[in-house]
């Protein structure tokens, strides 16, 4: 019988599947929240690097599109910036601006590349415009008048003056290089164009060709920044501190890059005749007319170049002059302003007088009634000089905006117009005519900023003016106030009748009548001054042309002298190889004659502008001086003292630096003729001796062909001996 025992056990394991769970509500919220605040947390960390990477990369980007901008079209160039400006905001304080900074850059950089792909596969004959071209005319951004006229400083409006003619006159300079670069270009593939017509020059070779030429221009344009830089900071660790030294080596510094420069762009004819040689697949004799015919072309080009050169500097210093002189008459102005506020208090003191002597008035009553009209004028005159500032400069502001919008409008006018030229000029052929077309346009566009500056300067010097006058007028009310309760403390202190108070504001009258008369004397002989001050001007600059055209004689006589002795030396050479010679030498004495002009009326206003400044600190310390002096109770006679020596001692050092100055700028010059003239025969000695190579290996080749000749005549006569 089997029986089941209860108290024996064993281990049993089941699974129970289980639809529902229990939640821990505070335990989910809790992490919710920490999640929540560490993703806050490494997103605040992370925003901020990612953005300035992103802006910096836009930074980055838009260089880049500045040094290829040759293969973008200036007015595609135009209308992507401007967009870009518009996408990119104004303020970039906030996250949100910062990502529209972010996704501009991501749109622009898409267009870009897709512009810069189809311009390359554009590539070939006639382009869409010049990619070597650079449209966009040097900057006429220039200080406005009323900046100037209005500083208390003659010196340092002298200053602003004779800088703002040194950066027109370096930005002309470069108009004018840039303008001879693009034509050199255009007229060499307008040349070849008429090659390929023959079957001898292709797309692709064109195009290839062009751009060695254009990264010539960059790889010189390189060595010249660099060698500057190196050269600058050498100069600054040589001379410390000493100014005057370093305003010298710079001056040289820049002599001997420009010169360099100059010679850069002078050897890329023969750069491009060397480069046609070995790969044009070109006769040398279809290569040296094609040199030589654009040689003269681009001679004629620098010869009118030079005329309108002299043209823009005689204008620059007929501005500067009328200019100078509108300075000087306002500083007369201001004077004449200030003395009649003091001039009113001395008016006032006769009258007064008079009453004291009738025994009308006490000696303290009267001092301290012209004392407190003292003080109230001042404090008239404070507020004035307050207010004159504050709008005077609101003005400057305003006309400031106004030019700069006007000069940007008609930047953006030339620029299309040189652009949609030099487009056109891509299907012509006729080198002379886009020649003298293109240097036309220039002209004209010169002559449009001339006179749209002077139109400018005279609108702000009437807005000035007319600001004056309504703070003249305004001014003159305040002091007849001023006066009216005066001459009423006057009649009820001293009890005075009205025929009393009649004579007092009858003489003040004539006082201030004949102190404007003062005024207008002083006025008038400053205007017959400035007057004769101009015809001193225009007779030692006749004088001065005429020395200069006796030395460019001079040199010139010289140079042909040279020349004839070095061709009648050379006897093995061509009438042809000679006249190609003299040729070469006219053309190098027209760049050789710009290139020095050029630099002389560089140098003269840059010794200007040092002397401007120098004047400055003799205004600065004249002021101190003035102010001193003016108020003699509180004035302190050492003090006086000590400014008239150091105003004496700067006067000395003026005059020592000037004649220095002077001194080394005729050095100067002199050390750059003769170094352009030892270039010049350098480089004839070149030509002379290439043309001699080329006569030998033309007389080697024709002894050659004649030894030939003569052979085959042997070889035929024996020939016929043996028949």
């Amino acid at each position: 019988m089997s029986y089941f025992d209860y108290d024996l056990c064993f281990d049993v394991s089941w699974t129970v599947e289980v639809e529902e769970f229990d939640i821990n509500k505070g335990w989910v919220a809790g992490a919710f929240f920490i999640g929540l605040f560490v993703g806050a947390g490494l997103l605040a960390l992370c925003i901020p690097t990612c953005l300035r990477d992103l802006e910096k990369k836009k930074r980055q980007d838009e260089e880049e599109n500045i040094l290829v901008a040759e293969d973008v079209t200036a007015e595609t160039w135009t209308s992507e910036k401007q967009r870009i400006d518009e996408e990119a905001p104004a303020n970039n304080s906030t996250l949100r601006s910062k990502f529209a900074v972010a996704t501009a850059f991501f749109k622009r950089k898409k267009k870009t590349g897709d512009k810069q792909t189809e311009m390359k596969e554009k590539k070939g004959w006639v382009q869409p415009a010049d990619t070597n071209t650079n449209t966009t005319p040097a900057s006429t951004d220039t200080v406005g008048m009323v900046t100037i006229l209005t500083k208390p400083n003659s010196g340092e409006a002298d200053t602003d003056l004779t800088k703002q003619d040194l950066n027109d006159m370096d930005s002309l300079e470069n108009d004018q290089k840039e303008a001879k670069n693009d034509l050199t270009l255009k007229m060499l593939k307008m040349k070849l164009r008429k090659m390929k017509g023959k079957g001898q020059i292709s797309d692709p070779y064109l195009a290839d060709f062009t751009q060695k030429i254009i990264d010539g221009r960059k790889s010189n344009n390189a060595i010249i920044d660099m060698e500057r830089q190196e050269g600058e900071e050498e100069i600054k660790r040589k001379c410390g501190k000493n100014k005057a030294q370093i305003d010298i080596e710079m001056d040289n510094l820049n002599i001997r890059l420009n010169a360099k420069k100059n010679q850069m762009d002078k050897d890329e004819i023969e750069t491009i005749r060397g480069e046609l040689l070995r790969t044009s697949g070109l006769s040398e004799a279809e290569i040296d007319d094609l040199v030589e015919k654009l040689k003269h072309e681009l001679s004629e080009f620098e010869r009118k170049q030079g005329l309108e050169q002299a043209r823009q500097a005689q204008h620059l210093a007929d501005r500067l002059e009328k200019r100078r002189n509108l300075l000087a008459f306002r500083q007369l102005q201001e004077q004449q302003d200030v003395e009649k506020t003091k001039q009113e208090v001395k008016s006032y003191d006769e009258p007064l007088q008079k009453l004291v002597e009738d025994g009308k008035l006490s000696d303290k009553q009267k001092k301290e009634i012209l004392d407190q009209h003292d003080r109230n004028l001042q404090n008239l005159q404070k507020q004035h000089d307050l207010d004159k500032m504050r709008l005077q400069q609101q003005l400057a502001e305003k006309m400031q905006e106004r030019r700069d919008q006007r000069m940007k409008k008609l930047n953006d006018k030339h620029m299309k117009e040189k652009a949609s030229y030099l487009q056109k000029a891509e299907k012509g052929t006729n080198t002379a005519e886009f020649s003298a077309q293109y240097q036309g346009l220039l002209q004209q566009q010169q002559k449009e900023i001339e006179d749209t500056q002077t139109d400018i300067d005279q609108t702000e010097i009437q807005e000035l003016e007319k600001l004056s006058q309504n703070l003249a007028t305004q001014k003159d009310e305040n002091i007849q106030e001023t006066s009216n309760k005066m001459i009423q403390t006057v009649k009820e202190m001293g009890q005075l009748p009205d025929s009393d108070v009649k004579r007092i504001i009858k003489l003040h009258n004539l006082r201030m009548d004949a102190f404007e008369n003062q005024r207008k004397d002083e006025r008038q002989r400053m205007m017959n001054e400035l007057m004769q001050k101009r015809e001193e001007r225009l007779k030692k600059q006749e004088e001065n042309k005429k020395q200069d055209e006796a030395e460019r004689e001079a040199i010139l006589e010289q140079q042909d002298i040279t020349v004839q002795r070095v061709l009648n030396s050379n006897l093995d050479l061509s009438e042809d190889a000679k006249n190609k010679i003299l040729k070469e030498h006219e053309r190098n004495m027209v760049s050789l004659n710009n290139q020095l002009s050029r630099s002389k009326a560089k140098q003269q206003l840059s010794l200007e502008n040092k002397l401007s400044e120098r004047k400055a600190r003799l205004a600065a310390i004249k002021a101190q001086q003035t102010a001193l002096m003016a108020d003699r109770e509180k004035a302190n006679e050492k003090e006086i003292q000590k400014l008239q020596d150091t105003l004496d001692q700067e006067m000395l050092q003026f005059e020592k630096e000037k004649r220095a100055a002077e001194a080394d700028l005729r050095r100067r010059l002199a050390l750059e003729t003769e170094a352009a003239l030892a270039q010049q025969e350098k480089d004839l000695a070149t030509l002379i001796g290439r043309l001699e190579v080329g006569h030998a290996r033309r007389e080697a080749v024709l002894q050659k062909q004649d030894q030939t000749i003569k052979e085959l005549q042997v070889s035929i006569g024996l020939c016929v001996l043996y028949m």
